[in-house]
């Protein structure tokens, strides 16, 4: 079994209602300035990109992964050393690790992280013939369900008729994701969810693990392998 992770919005875990716990994120310079962090997604990130300063709600608590969301945090997780630490070891080359100030209570606090998406594991983790894959149309519930076998059928399916759908391209979304069984790695990154577009998953042993370093703020939910 595998397990999407995503921040709790849980007022007696995070301490606030507001389903955040950022109140607001600090820029040092204008977000469409090319070193600003929104403008890097799924490549390296150099050291020189400048990551705003997170200040967190004074009602809220600091938990080991973070509901903050701010320009630049799409696809990302905010998340403490200790996760760092733990994620670190199990990764496979696909996640960056990028340093990260909050401010809460007045108070610089610097050992929080930025997750950055180097590659997606889509080709070695998804079970595409037993998953569902959709062509999501432009009106309510207008869903297409394709006959997509692997990534790479995935991504051309995408790219088709980009020049009908003004350069951009084509909507298809995993609605129902079902993983390999025979996945080695206890880390699975993977794109065109339809909850989300890009969802983190773990193992079973590393859920494991990380439940008993007694990580906080984490909600776990769960998706089969066949």
């Amino acid at each position: 079994m595998f397990y999407k992770i995503t921040p709790s919005t849980d007022v007696n875990i995070i301490g606030t209602d507001s389903g955040a716990q950022a109140e607001t994120a600090i820029y040092p310079i204008n977000i469409w300035d090319p070193l600003h962090i929104g403008r890097w997604n799924f490549k390296e990130v150099p050291d020189y990109v400048v990551i705003p300063i997170l200040k967190i709600r004074a009602k809220a608590k600091l938990t080991d992964l973070m509901a903050v969301y701010f320009n630049g945090s799409s696809h990302r997780l905010t998340i403490s050393n200790k996760l760092k630490e733990i994620l670190d070891r199990n990764q496979h080359g696909n996640i960056q690790f990028l340093p990260l100030t909050l401010s809460h209570k007045s108070k610089s606090i610097k050992n929080y992280w930025l997750t950055n998406i180097i590659k997606f594991d889509n080709d070695e983790a998804v079970n595409y013939e037993l998953s569902n894959v959709f062509l999501e149309g432009t009106g309510y519930k207008e869903y297409t369900k394709l006959n997509i076998n692997n990534y790479e059928e995935h991504l051309f399916e995408r790219r088709k008729d980009r020049d009908t759908y003004l350069q951009g391209y084509r909507s298809i979304y995993i609605h129902e994701l079902i993983f390999k069984s025979n996945i080695i790695n206890n880390i699975a990154i993977i794109n065109f969810i339809t909850n989300g577009g890009v969802g983190y998953y773990v193992s079973e042993k590393l859920k494991t693990e990380i439940e008993e370093a007694g990580c906080t703020g984490i909600v776990f939910e769960p998706v089969e392998q066949m």
